[in-house]
């Protein structure tokens, strides 16, 4: 939340490879493996784990 409208939101795995992108809220990670994600939104950055 707090991202303006339109803005994408890109995943990557820890290699740095671009897994998904979407200028939508909301990506779907249902299809991948457990583990660690980087999370880009605009210039804010986190990690994430599944």
């Amino acid at each position: 939340t707090g991202a303006a409208e339109g803005t994408e939101v890109r995943l990557y795995d820890y290699t740095g490879q671009l897994l998904l992108s979407s200028t939508e809220h909301a990506l779907d990670i249902s299809a991948l493996p457990a583990g660690s994600y980087i999370v880009l939104v605009g210039n804010y950055t986190t990690r994430i784990v599944k």
